[in-house]
C-alpha cells in the first residue's frame, strides 16, 4: 500500500514535510514584499526632532529671562537712588529753606551707573521751597556727578522761577524805594537823589543784564515824581540827576563758582539761570557761598 502524500513529493522524494504541510499555510495577507533595494535607496530618511532647535529655544528663553530681570532690578535701583538722594537733599537743606524733593536719575543703565560710580544725569526739582519765607520754584539738573561727594560734578544748571515781591525781599537793591516791578521786557524802580541839598523823588525805567555774579540795573528814562504827578526829564536834568548804573551783587547768594547766565520775566514771573562747572556737591555747598569783595 502505497502513502497517499507520496504524489505530491513526487517518487524517490525524501525531503521531509515542512511546517506548512503540517500546519496548513500561511495566510499570504500576513506578509510584506520586501521593496527592491533601489527603492529602498530612494526613500527619504525618517525625520528625527533636531537636537539644535531645542538647545536654541532653551537658551533664547533663558537669555530672555535674564533680560527682564536685569531691567527689573535696574528699575529697582534706579527708584531706589532716587529716595534715597530725594531724602538726603532734603534733610541738608540749610536753615531756613524747606521744602519736598523729587530727584530723576536718567542716563544708562543704573547698574552700569552704580558700578562706575558716577550719575550721567540726575534732575532735582523742588517747586513750592520756601526760602525765608518767599516761594521758589527751583529746578537743578546736575550731568556728570561722582557718587564720592567730596569729588566735583562736571556741570550744574539751575532755574529759579520766583516772584517780582520775591526778589525784592531776598535781593535788596540800595537806592531803590520799593523793589524792582517788572514791565514789558523792562524793571521799573523808584529811588530818592539829592540835588542841591534837596531830596527829589524820581521813577526810573531800566534794562537788567546778568554780568557772573552780578546784575547789572541801567536806568534808560528817568521821571520826577510830584505827588501824583510824574515829569519826564530831558537830558540836561537827566545828567543833574546822575543816576549811575547799579550794579548789584548776587554772589553772597549763589554757591562758591556759580554765575548768572540769563535773566527774564513774563507775567509777573522772573526765571533766573545759574551755571557752574566744578562745583563740589556736599553738605556745605549752600553755605559756602560767594563774595562780592
Amino acid at each position: 500500500m502505497t502513502d497517499d502524500r507520496q504524489g505530491e513529493h513526487g517518487p524517490g522524494d525524501t525531503r521531509p514535510y515542512g511546517d506548512e504541510e503540517l500546519h496548513g499555510r500561511a495566510d499570504a495577507s500576513d506578509t510584506q514584499p520586501i521593496p527592491p533595494m533601489e527603492q529602498q535607496a530612494d526613500a527619504p530618511p525618517e525625520r528625527r526632532p533636531r537636537r539644535g532647535l531645542l538647545v536654541g529655544a532653551i537658551v533664547a528663553a533663558s537669555l530672555l529671562v535674564l533680560a527682564i530681570a536685569t531691567v527689573v532690578t535696574d528699575i529697582w535701583l534706579r527708584g531706589a537712588s532716587e529716595r534715597q538722594v530725594a531724602a538726603q537733599i532734603e534733610q541738608e537743606l540749610p536753615e531756613g529753606v524747606s521744602g519736598d524733593v523729587d530727584v530723576t536719575i536718567g542716563g544708562t543703565s543704573m547698574l552700569w551707573q552704580l558700578f562706575i560710580g558716577r550719575f550721567d544725569r540726575v534732575q532735582v526739582s523742588a517747586p513750592e521751597l520756601d526760602v525765608n519765607g518767599a516761594i521758589l520754584d527751583v529746578e537743578v539738573v546736575l550731568e556728570g556727578t561722582p557718587r564720592d561727594r567730596s569729588q566735583p560734578t562736571d556741570r550744574a544748571t539751575a532755574t529759579i522761577a520766583l516772584s517780582e515781591a520775591a526778589v525784592s525781599e531776598l535781593i535788596p537793591i540800595p537806592g531803590v524805594g520799593d523793589g524792582l516791578r517788572f514791565e514789558d521786557g523792562r524793571v521799573a524802580f523808584t529811588g530818592t537823589v539829592e540835588i542841591l541839598g534837596f531830596p527829589i523823588e524820581y521813577r526810573a525805567d531800566a534794562t537788567v543784564e546778568a554780568d557772573g555774579d552780578t546784575v547789572l540795573i541801567t536806568p534808560e528814562s528817568v521821571r520826577i515824581v510830584g505827588g501824583s504827578a510824574e515829569f519826564e526829564l530831558g537830558g540836561i536834568a537827566e545828567d543833574l540827576l546822575r543816576i549811575d548804573p547799579i550794579p548789584v551783587c548776587v554772589a553772597q547768594f549763589l554757591p562758591d563758582g556759580a554765575q548768572v547766565d540769563e535773566l527774564a520775566w513774563e507775567g509777573g514771573v522772573v526765571t533766573v539761570v545759574l551755571e557752574g562747572e566744578d562745583l563740589v556737591l556736599d553738605e556745605a555747598l549752600l553755605e559756602r557761598t560767594g563774595s562780592c569783595d
